[in-house]
């Protein structure tokens, strides 16, 4: 995520509720992206996304992702068709990929 919850409103008060440290906690999900993701990993994003900002989907810790920029507002994308088709293409590749190491 792009800042992360220490550089967000409700990530400051949520940590000022629960007396979490929030140089702590960025350090750790710094840790924990770093270990990367090792399936294939689609990530979608939308501009008109006036909820969560486009470039907290940019994953720069996995050089792998693949970035779909698809149209839609937030609450729209589970609606959108656009979507849904990516979705169906993101799963019919990992399935291929699957079942070719499996015949192996």
């Amino acid at each position: 995520m792009e800042g992360g919850p220490k550089y967000k409103t409700t990530g400051e008060r949520f940590a000022n509720a629960n007396k979490m440290d929030l140089d702590e906690l960025e350090h750790r999900i710094h840790e924990l992206n770093s270990r990367g993701i090792g399936c294939p990993l689609t990530v979608l994003y939308s501009r008109g996304d006036v909820i969560v900002n486009w470039r907290a989907a940019i994953d720069r810790y996995n050089t792998h992702a693949r970035h779909v920029r698809v149209p839609g507002s937030h609450l729209g994308l589970v609606v959108n068709p656009v979507v849904w088709r990516q979705v169906a293409r993101s799963l019919a590749a990992s399935a291929t990929l699957h079942v070719s190491a499996n015949q192996v």
